[in-house]
């Protein structure tokens, strides 16, 4: 799975967009996160909802239609962005993941505890991360 920016330049105020390439059919879910901050899923962003994709899409983060940007506030702040393919029929309930809320906070503080917790449930995941500097 490929995630790719929009742009090869960032500076503070630019507002972040990336695309992601879809290589088999699945659940995505993609998770932000600003330097060491909380972690956010923003993709979907409803908590505990599934976002079904096709073998080939090409999906945008964050999606223009949910009404939220993520933006370079401060110099030197680094944005993380991971996405999660879950190759499967029907998405696992991943426990202790989700967001409680809409752009919530999550209850975990590393990339590496949400894919932990995909892991402990043997889901077969394809996954890829990005990160940029404003």
């Amino acid at each position: 799975m490929k995630i790719k920016p929009l742009r090869k330049n960032y500076s503070v105020g630019d507002t972040w967009q990336t695309v992601v390439d879809i290589p088999r059919a699945g659940f995505l879910s993609c998770y932000h996160q600003s330097d060491d901050g909380p972690i956010t899923q923003v993709s979907p962003i409803q908590p505990n909802a599934a976002f079904a994709v096709g073998e080939g899409q090409e999906i945008s983060i964050p999606n223009p239609s949910e009404g939220f940007d993520i933006k370079f506030e401060r110099p030197g702040v680094v944005e993380k962005l991971m996405c999660i393919l879950e190759i499967s029929t029907k998405p696992m309930a991943i426990q202790n993941v989700r967001a409680n809320s809409v752009l919530g906070p999550m209850q975990v503080h590393s990339f590496e505890q949400v894919l932990d917790a995909y892991r402990k449930k043997d889901a077969y995941i394809l996954w890829g991360q990005i990160q940029d500097r404003g």
